[in-house]
């Protein structure tokens, strides 16, 4: 019995992360260069608060909080004084 409980489990997870993975806004314009499970986080444009996640070849558009900048090469939501051109951005 607990071994039909696991593997019921584990079915309903995986059904659940293929029926969300393909919901959310995407990145218009853009296209991933892979179509790996994790793509790679991708800057949506000049010193923005926005950046594209691929999954599976599928551009995901990510906001954060206003004031932020994506910096790509660490691949994290910083500051612009830390992201070389936005040092200027309020």
């Amino acid at each position: 019995m607990f071994k039909f409980l696991v593997l019921a489990a584990l079915c309903v997870s995986v059904t659940l992360g293929q029926v969300t993975s393909d919901v959310g806004p995407r990145c218009e314009g853009f296209e991933c260069p892979n179509d790996d499970a994790e793509g790679g986080l991708f800057t949506n444009g000049v010193c923005t608060g926005e950046f594209c996640d691929c999954s599976y070849g599928i551009p995901y558009l990510i906001n954060f909080e206003e004031g932020l900048v994506f910096n790509e090469d660490l691949q994290v939501c910083d500051w612009p004084f830390n992201v070389e051109g936005c040092e200027e951005k309020n």
